[in-house]
């Protein structure tokens, strides 16, 4: 796995859905069967209804984590999926917006395996090594790379993992 990089990303703002609670409750990670999957389906289907002037030109979507302290050893979160927003273009109620702040990230590239088994090494391994803390966030970035989460698809995809930090 490639070491992850500190940089700085500017503000995004996005448009999307959003879940809040244990997302594996009712379905393993990294499938179409958890809340996760089921929430990108119902994005994806949204999404489908918007004219084309309203999609961003970059074709990235992205998930957003939010896990509070006090929620995480229930496995509580928020997770947010959508894409940038178009300036100007109103979006249906449907949808909602959030805006991910400007910070200091650690950024990296998982391939195939590493994107399901990837963060233990990042968050249990790296991070407590690197002389920073998260900021109970995370965002994970699909493009054209991502294939899909079934047996064989998963193996030959590819994700940007993004981890905001602050120094220890």
């Amino acid at each position: 796995m490639d070491t992850p990089v500190i940089s700085d990303m500017p503000a995004i703002t996005l448009f999307g859905v959003s879940f809040w609670g244990n997302p594996f409750d009712i379905g393993q990670e990294w499938t179409e069967e958890n809340a996760i999957g089921r929430l990108w389906k119902r994005f994806l289907a949204l999404q489908a209804t918007l004219p084309r002037e309203a999609l961003s030109p970059d074709a990235e979507s992205f998930e957003v984590h939010v896990m509070a302290p006090q929620d995480a050893e229930r496995g509580l979160r928020e997770v947010f999926v959508g894409r940038r927003i178009v300036r100007g273009h109103v979006y249906p109620v449907e949808f909602c917006v959030k805006v991910i702040p400007a910070s200091s990230c650690a950024r990296v590239t998982l391939r195939g395996r590493e994107i399901r088994d990837g963060w233990d090494w990042l968050y249990g391994t790296w991070l407590p090594a690197s002389g920073f803390r998260d900021r109970s966030w995370m965002v994970q970035v699909y493009d054209a790379r991502f294939k899909g989460v079934a047996p064989g698809e998963i193996e030959s995809s590819v994700i940007e993992a993004i981890i905001p930090v602050v120094p220890k």
